[in-house]
């Protein structure tokens, strides 16, 4: 079925085109991206060939977007086929912006970060070693928005609520569970609400634009995307069994941008109102909700000689804090990103770290981006995982040396 609809596609495009007086692009890209661990076995972390191909065409105040991916993963079989990433129409009318179909929304200002958008889940298949557009996937759903020059208002209803992947097959080397004496996981709960209009999701955001200053509100109710999973371990079979559980929550938030000169300040704020988390209680792990804030303050620097430089600074609090809980009463992030264009901006250099400041762990990404054309890239990189402790350290064995070639058309 994938297939026939990529060619259905494709054959559409081709006959749109021909001169006809409806307005339709076919265009796209193929990229290959290749990594191996650089200590240890210098295994094979990622092997994957990609062809995106995408649809547009508008008539009028009428629009249409579609794009698909033909994937053949060389690792994850699971991972090797055709699936359809956006389909949604779009018409404007006066103030009125509507938009219906399998799209990507994107609320805040963060960079690299969820504070306040929560409405398009992330698929974790390889964690954070991918390029951020591919981490967060579309969602089906129907936007409403209000366009009227200094003030935009956005309202977002998801008939299906939609949850971030998790990887469970050990196979995969981006799997977060596992240790000793572990030789399969199950998840025997997805724990997932039932498929019913109260159960979607409903958000509400507001941007105001005076002066410089970008100011935007928001108000999304919810579920937690990532789950939190109940863990109990067969000694006899060495299988880990997972229960996930998701509850519903509000999240209230904030978010400023204001450019200064050679700057741009950012910032934003959130309210995870019943927030899930879990718990440790006599032995037996359970879950609580807890209302937590999440802060980020953040700075974009543009100093002339393409460079760019960018700072962000999160911290993240439960104030209801009970002992037992596996998330901790305050934790810290910092980012950090340095960005030079080189040789008649032919030649990208590029690092961009993530530091858990309470674990004391990091992730950085560093590569070399060099344009052959204006539409083939060669990218060469590191990606290094270190700490004793927090999410980044559970892949402190997958720093990895990789290579990407992408063909723009």
């Amino acid at each position: 079925m994938a297939l026939g609809l990529a060619a259905a596609i494709l054959l559409f495009a081709g006959r749109a085109t021909a001169g006809t007086d409806e307005a339709w692009s076919f265009g796209g890209f193929a990229d290959t991206y290749h990594a191996a661990r650089t200590g240890g076995d210098g295994a094979l972390l990622s092997s994957r060939t990609r062809l995106r191909g995408e649809l547009s065409g508008y008539r009028g105040e009428a629009f249409f977007f579609a794009s698909f991916n033909a994937v053949h993963n060389g690792l994850l079989e699971s991972e090797t086929g055709i699936q359809l990433r956006e389909s949604y129409f779009q018409h404007a009318g006066g103030n009125w912006e509507l938009t219906a179909g399998r799209q990507i929304v994107v609320w805040g200002v963060a960079d690299g970060l969820r504070i306040t958008d929560l409405v398009s889940p992330m698929d974790l298949t390889e964690f954070l070693a991918r390029d951020y557009d591919d981490i967060r996937t579309p969602v089906d759903g129907i936007r409403l928005k209000y366009l009227d020059g200094s003030l935009n208002a956005e309202l977002v209803y998801l008939p299906v609520a939609a949850f971030d992947i998790i990887p469970l097959d050990m196979a995969n080397p981006w799997c977060p569970f596992g240790g000793e004496g572990v030789t399969k996981v199950e998840l025997v709960d997805a724990g997932r609400p039932a498929k019913t209009l109260e159960n979607g999701e409903l958000g509400l955001r507001a941007s105001l634009y005076r002066a410089g200053l970008d100011l935007g509100f928001m108000a999304l109710r919810t579920w937690n995307k990532t789950p939190v999973y109940l863990a109990e371990y067969a000694a006899a079979t060495g299988t880990l069994r997972l229960r996930a559980r998701h509850q519903r929550m509000t999240v209230l938030g904030v978010n400023v941008s204001r450019p200064q000169g050679a700057w741009v300040l950012r910032g934003e704020a959130a309210a995870y109102v019943d927030n899930l988390h879990q718990v440790l209680r006599a032995g037996i792990a359970g879950t609580v909700q807890r209302t937590d804030w999440h802060l980020l303050a953040g700075v974009d620097w543009y100093p002339g000689g393409e460079w760019t430089i960018t700072g962000q600074f999160i911290h993240n609090r439960v104030p209801d804090h009970e002992e037992g809980m596996m998330t901790p009463a305050r934790a810290s992030l910092a980012t950090f990103g340095i960005t030079k264009l080189l040789a008649r901006n032919t030649l990208k250099l590029s690092t961009f770290a993530y530091a858990d400041l309470t674990n004391e762990s990091i992730f950085n990404r560093c590569y070399a981006d060099y344009s052959l054309s204006d539409d083939l890239h060669l990218l060469l990189g590191w990606d290094l995982f270190a700490g004793d402790a927090g999410v980044y350290a559970i892949y402190d064995d997958n720093s990895e040396l990789w290579f990407k070639a992408k063909f723009g058309f």
